[in-house]
């Protein structure tokens, strides 16, 4: 599948572009599912609260690894 483009590297995991207004987080296949799916709620908890930040969305597997959507802000 492709990507799309690099927007950066990470230790835990690598960032893309994805489709229309989203970006890709997608974590290297040693990070834990769990780990991902508790980040989502973190998020989506911070988002509901009214923060300035990115809303996230759905995970993903794609190309053994998982990923977690978010909203791209430029």
């Amino acid at each position: 599948m492709d990507l799309g483009i690099s927007i950066a590297p990470g230790r835990t995991a690598d960032m893309y572009t994805w489709q229309e207004g989203q970006v890709l987080k997608l974590f290297h296949d040693w990070f834990k599912l769990e780990d991902i799916q508790y980040e989502q709620r973190i998020g989506s908890a911070i988002h509901a609260a009214g923060l300035p930040v990115p809303a996230e969305g759905d995970i993903l597997q794609i190309n053994g690894c998982n990923g977690l959507v978010y909203a791209r802000v430029d």
